[in-house]
């Protein structure tokens, strides 16, 4: 026996503590009940008319007999001590029609954060552990297989600590149609943490300066086979002089240089 919860809080999208209007957690209860069943016997008489006899049946009660019957219905759950066993429960309350607003239950001494959600808006999400994690920037190769609910430019991508509570600073480096995606992501050193995808609506985040900083005055990924050597900062586009390009390199495409 014990409480369902003990506590119940609120938090934004940013993991704020928020209050929610009107809020409650309900219970559906099972319940049972006696009725008395009225039984039934055909009585049947002969009448005589002038096309001949024939049997007028009817049914009469012939007595009664108790049945159980079961009834459900929501309750309102105050705190208080169950009985062991399984529940059906559900949460209401009211909020403003633009808030993102998630729900954090406390049982035994442990708060339910895996049930909340950074933001509703994203449909899915995918826990990442990372083994030796020792840095705080990590390259990230993501195929549609992995994020099969993402936009097909993976601009609805989010990464989330393992709280929850806070969005890394990412940069997505490039990707290819729906099929795959390179991001550099700010995990702060974080060997865990969450994928989200799967907003339709949602348009990116990706800023270099998240990952190298605001002392940028260009950055070359030096990943393009032909044409101008793309600066993806600002304008400084530069011009290939003899390197060859579109070797594979240890992230995708990459140019050699001949060291001379």
């Amino acid at each position: 026996d014990g409480k369902l919860f003990s506590d119940l809080k609120f938090k934004d999208r940013k993991g704020v503590l928020t209050n929610l209007k009107e809020s409650k957690i309900l219970i559906l209860i099972t319940e049972e009940y006696e009725i008395e069943v009225n039984d039934y016997k055909e009585v049947c008489e002969d009448v005589i008319s002038v096309n001949g006899t024939y049997k007028n049946c009817s049914n009469i009660i012939s007595g009664t007999h108790k049945e159980i019957r079961t009834k459900e219905f929501w309750e309102e759950y105050n705190f208080e001590d169950l009985k062991a066993g399984e529940y059906k429960w559900r949460i209401e309350g009211k909020k403003n029609a633009h808030e993102k607003i998630d729900w954090i239950g406390s049982s035994f001494g442990k708060e339910l954060t895996e049930w909340a959600w950074w933001d509703t808006d994203w449909t899915r999400k995918t826990l990442i552990t990372i083994t030796g994690n020792n840095g705080e920037i990590i390259f990230m190769n993501l195929s549609s297989s992995n994020l099969s609910s993402a936009q097909v430019d993976f601009d609805d991508i989010r990464f989330i600590n393992s709280e929850e509570d806070t969005e890394f600073g990412y940069y997505l480096q490039n990707y290819t149609g729906s099929n795959s995606a390179r991001f550099r992501v700010n995990t702060s050193g974080d060997t865990s943490f969450y994928i989200y995808s799967g907003n339709v609506e949602a348009s990116s985040n990706s800023d270099i300066e998240d990952i190298y900083g605001t002392n940028l005055i260009s950055f070359y990924s030096l990943d393009g086979i032909s044409g101008s050597v793309l600066d993806e900062l600002s304008e400084h586009n530069g011009t290939n002089s003899g390197a060859t390009r579109g070797v594979t390199g240890k992230i995708g495409s990459a140019f050699d240089f001949d060291g001379g």
